[in-house]
């Protein structure tokens, strides 16, 4: 629930923000309570019409990835593509990645990536480095150190721009 709607008053915010600070902490610190609740938030990605907010989302893919459901974590990961707020953007594709590489799947960070930077919807509010270094890398993994090469020169182009 939006914390910051106008129907929920200052106080009762408050102790709302509190109970959200006391249960992430205790997921944090729970293996065993991460273990159970991970599938049934993964049945309900089955719905038509899932009920959590892409920040519910995000936290569940967190946790998938601290506690090494790096399966969970990407299919996580991937609803969190199809509806992020700019400020989670990093956060998605830069898991995402990690979890990617962690189940070594070279093609699908290439794939991921090369999206972000040309595809239907490009990344906006992620440097577009980040993509181009993970492109290079999948790149020289197979072989092909002239288009790794190619990559990390687009990526430090861009990186001189920003400067």
């Amino acid at each position: 629930k939006n914390l910051q709607e106008d129907s929920v008053k200052p106080l009762g915010r408050e102790k709302l923000q509190q109970q959200q600070r006391a249960m992430r902490l205790a997921l944090r610190n729970d293996k065993e309570l991460v273990n159970g609740l991970l599938p049934v938030c993964l049945q309900e990605l089955t719905r038509k019409e899932p009920e959590r907010k892409i920040h519910t989302w995000y936290f569940l893919a967190h946790l998938a990835q601290k506690t090494k459901q790096l399966d969970k974590a990407e299919t996580l990961f991937r609803t969190c593509l199809r509806e992020f707020p700019p400020a989670l953007e990093y956060q998605v594709y830069g898991g995402l990645l990690e979890v990617l590489w962690a189940r070594k799947k070279p093609l699908d960070v290439e794939k991921i990536c090369r999206a972000a930077l040309d595809g239907p919807r490009p990344a906006k509010a992620t440097f577009p480095g980040l993509f181009h270094r993970n492109i290079a890398r999948v790149m020289a993994e197979r072989g092909d150190l002239e288009g790794a090469i190619k990559e990390v020169t687009k990526a430090i182009e861009i990186s001189a721009e920003d400067s």
